[in-house]
């Protein structure tokens, strides 16, 4: 394998500590990584004052409910919008920091920046052409799916369970194409297609490579970190909740605190995020570097 995960783990652990600007990109993956979504913790729960929001609703005019209705999407479009420039940014600011780091070279914010800024758009382009693909090809399973609810033929599940496996593995390999292709756009600095075409080689001709570096990166260390978070954050909210089925005041007074708990297991797990990334640009590299013979200057003659 040309991927050694212990020196890759190493390495990754190595600049993750050393280059401490690097969490400042990871922090606002948490924060931005994801698309926008409407909250909803606030709206009505009982019936009744399920009941009283629609009569306050329905007293306004239509003038104003269609204005309600255009902030409220005008605000959520903006959110996505930042989410999308924001979120690309740092995934590219992150990847050329661990880029500079791992040649041996000091980490700076503002150089690291400027690799975000070139390269935002080529990693929301890959990330939505990706997205766009993975749809397609899971789509027909919604499809036969319906068709078997709607006929009750018993024919199209066995279709639909020969189907589901390859849309997994096809989904598996667009995800792992597009990973190599945004760090390919960082670091290689080629535009969106032809980053695009160098992940799926990479993919194609380094298969097990890679998909070892998915399962000991994404699947290990994801879910370790993700179970031991989860854990965490449950077991600092819970005590609010409990205070509050108690006593309001006593679930307040734990709150603040869960809170501020919560907000610290947001910053670790941005670090976390800096040292799975660093593990693929690790691994990148190892893939992507010319063969040892090919390194070695020639030795002059006696």
């Amino acid at each position: 394998m040309k991927v050694s995960l212990g020196r890759a783990f190493g390495q990754a652990l190595h600049i993750t500590l050393r280059s401490r600007t690097l969490w400042v990109y990871g922090i606002l993956l948490v924060m931005f990584g994801g698309q926008c979504s409407v909250p909803i913790s606030n709206l009505p729960s009982s019936e009744d004052q399920g009941q009283e929001f629609l009569n306050s609703l329905q007293s306004m005019g239509d003038g104003v409910l269609l204005g309600l209705a255009i902030v409220v999407i005008l605000v959520v479009l903006f959110f996505w919008l930042l989410s999308i420039v924001v979120g690309n940014w740092a995934l590219g600011s992150l990847i050329g920091g661990i880029g500079q780091s791992a040649e041996g070279a000091s980490t700076s914010f503002a150089a690291s920046s400027r690799a975000g800024m070139r390269a935002w758009l080529k990693m929301a382009i890959i990330g939505f052409l990706s997205a766009l693909s993975i749809l397609l090809l899971i789509s027909p399973l919604f499809g036969v799916a319906a068709v078997i609810f709607l006929t009750q033929q018993g024919v199209l599940v066995v279709l639909l369970l020969l189907w589901l496996p390859l849309a997994f593995i096809g989904a598996l390999f667009i995800h792992l194409a597009a990973t190599m292709a945004q760090i390919h756009a960082v670091l290689g600095e080629t535009d969106v297609f032809g980053s695009i075409g160098a992940g799926w080689r990479l993919v194609m001709r380094n298969m097990w490579d890679i998909l070892a570096v998915w399962l000991a990166n994404d699947i290990g260390v994801g879910c370790a970190a993700g179970c031991t978070t989860g854990a965490i954050a449950a077991a600092s909210i819970i005590p609010a909740v409990i205070g509050f089925l108690i006593n309001p005041a006593v679930g307040l007074a734990l709150l603040a605190p869960g809170l501020i708990f919560l907000l610290l297991i947001s910053l670790a797990v941005g670090v976390v995020k800096v040292f799975q990334q660093a593990i693929w640009v690790v691994a990148y590299r190892d893939l992507t570097a010319p063969p040892v013979e090919e390194r070695e200057e020639p030795q002059g003659s006696i």
